[in-house]
């Protein structure tokens, strides 16, 4: 199975965290400066095409107050720090 990643920005990723997490979902919470609101990074293992992803993580978290940006298949050759950018990570239990 294809490990499939969504992009969800929102100002309060808190009930975003708990319903993901409840889903299987390894999430990074990414926290940005000056009050710009989150990003929560949700990847999962996954037999689904790339936009039905979407879709799927879509209708899990615009109900709570969020939104996808992107979704599909996970491509990370490494991250650039960013100054004051503040990250958590998140994994299931």
């Amino acid at each position: 199975m294809p490990r499939m990643e969504a992009e969800i920005v929102t100002d309060n990723p808190d009930p975003i965290i708990g319903r993901l997490l409840e889903l299987g979902f390894e999430l990074e919470v990414i926290f940005w400066p000056c009050d710009l609101g989150s990003t929560v990074v949700a990847t999962a293992l996954t037999d689904l095409e790339q936009l039905a992803f979407f879709h799927y993580v879509d209708e899990i978290v615009v109900p709570l107050d969020g939104m996808v940006m992107e979704a599909g298949l996970v491509w990370r050759p490494g991250r650039i720090p960013v100054p004051g950018v503040k990250r958590r990570y998140v994994t299931r239990f």
